[in-house]
């Protein structure tokens, strides 16, 4: 597992979110390797992996996607919705986003 290096885990926004409990955010879902709320930047659902890593493991992305897809409303699925994985301003903490279509 690589440590984050631009975020000590302390100030990682996403680390805090399990650690801390610091939801303030709609919370759908949580099990030993993912939480799930909405994002507090994008307002839509977010799965994040809950250990801070650069390179998660392929189970880490599978188990990932299998909660976005399982664990949030059904109405925010299929046509009009997908599953955005881009690395965008926290690139060394892995989550996804459930983003409408287009966004």
């Amino acid at each position: 597992m690589t440590e984050q290096k631009t975020h000590p885990r302390s100030n990682c926004p996403l680390c805090r979110l399990y650690e801390q409990r610091e939801i303030s955010t709609r919370f759908y879902y949580e099990n030993a390797l993912v939480i799930i709320v909405d994002c507090l930047t994008c307002s839509i659902p977010m799965v994040v992996l809950k250990r801070h890593t650069d390179n998660p493991s392929r189970e880490d992305i599978k188990e990932m996607y299998w909660a976005l897809l399982n664990k949030v409303p059904k109405r925010m699925h299929g046509k009009g919705w997908q599953i955005d994985s881009s690395v965008r301003s926290i690139p060394d903490h892995p989550h996804f986003h459930l983003r409408p279509t287009g966004k």
